[in-house]
């Protein structure tokens, strides 16, 4: 849970909109966070583009950024859209320095338009290791295009942090001192799904830009089967449910999943939470609060121990 001061801070970042949550307290886990406790905070949940708005402010506009914090100095960052200009608002009003490890799932100017507005990258001292998928362009060259003109013109690109860019390809990886598995995703472009470990042994799956396979051939079955071993019992998983069913069927190629293939999904993975995830921009508060109604309907129908949401800006979780 936030501490008071905390939650103070963030009232500075989210005035008068939506206040963390931590999700938990519903199930009764009051204990206090400790070093070896997973931290989610959402900050972003939008897909494709920002959708700022009154009839947004409760699920959010911004677009994907989400944080995974570990200890005091560690911080792994997932995406870095326009919600990571929050994220660095609350990091500036606190009087530390952090190493971050930022994942992208994949080079879309959705999930990295919010790194040059991150306040940390003026901060002397911040160490920022961006990790994704290689491809045409090297992860260096996808990030350098947000940031030169003419998407970025005149605004300073000299940083006082250390940023270095590490490409990763499927496999396991440990990257301070936390265990880190990576897994291709089903989207037109390159893109990878992450899986991490804590030293508490609990985790957190971030699958995002992900078309959930079907079962309609022999090779798409046996793609989805290595998803859901990826996935098998993972804590917390935060997932891509873009649209509705009868929205799929115009979408099916896109790179993004429907709700039901995604509950079934996380069924087959018996995962312990849930949350709906890259929320489609044509989709008010109240489309995305329907889509949650069927989500928790379905996992209630089948009797299965799954808590599911639809993720929240300004949210957060400890396990």
């Amino acid at each position: 849970m936030l501490a008071p001061s905390n939650a103070r801070l963030l009232d500075l970042v989210f005035p008068g909109g939506p206040k963390p949550v931590n999700h938990e307290i519903a199930h009764g886990s009051t204990d206090a966070a400790g070093d070896d406790r997973l931290t989610v905070r959402f900050w972003g949940t939008r897909g494709g583009i920002a959708r700022a708005g009154h009839d947004t402010a409760r699920f959010g506009g911004n677009t994907l950024c989400v944080t995974v914090e570990l200890d005091r100095d560690r911080l792994f960052v997932f995406d870095a859209g326009t919600g990571m200009v929050n994220l660095g608002q609350f990091i500036a009003t606190q009087k530390r320095h952090y190493r971050y490890h930022l994942f992208i799932s994949n080079s879309y100017s959705s999930n990295v338009q919010g790194l040059p507005y991150f306040a940390p990258l003026q901060v002397p001292g911040n160490e920022i290791v961006v990790y994704g998928v290689g491809g045409e362009f090297s992860l260096r060259q996808a990030i350098a295009a947000q940031r030169s003109d003419p998407y970025l013109p005149v605004v300073g690109r000299e940083r006082a942090s250390r940023v270095s860019y590490r490409e990763l390809k499927e496999g396991d990886y440990e990257i301070d001192q936390a265990q880190v598995s990576v897994i291709g995703l089903n989207h037109p472009g390159p893109a990878l799904g992450y899986r991490l470990t804590g030293a508490s042994g609990k985790t957190m799956a971030y699958v995002t830009g992900n078309e959930v396979f079907p079962h309609c051939t022999s090779g798409a079955a046996a793609a989805r089967e290595r998803l859901v071993s990826f996935l098998r019992g993972v804590d917390i998983l935060i997932h891509d449910a873009t649209y509705f069913d009868n929205e799929y069927r115009s979408h099916a190629g896109s790179g993004h999943s429907s709700v039901s293939a995604v509950l079934t999904l996380a069924a087959e993975a018996r995962v312990k939470r849930l949350y709906l995830f890259h929320h489609d921009p044509s989709h008010d508060d109240e489309a995305i609060g329907r889509m949650e109604m069927i989500a928790r309907y379905f996992f209630e129908q089948r009797r299965l121990p799954i808590h599911c949401w639809a993720a929240r800006e300004g949210s957060a979780v400890t396990i």
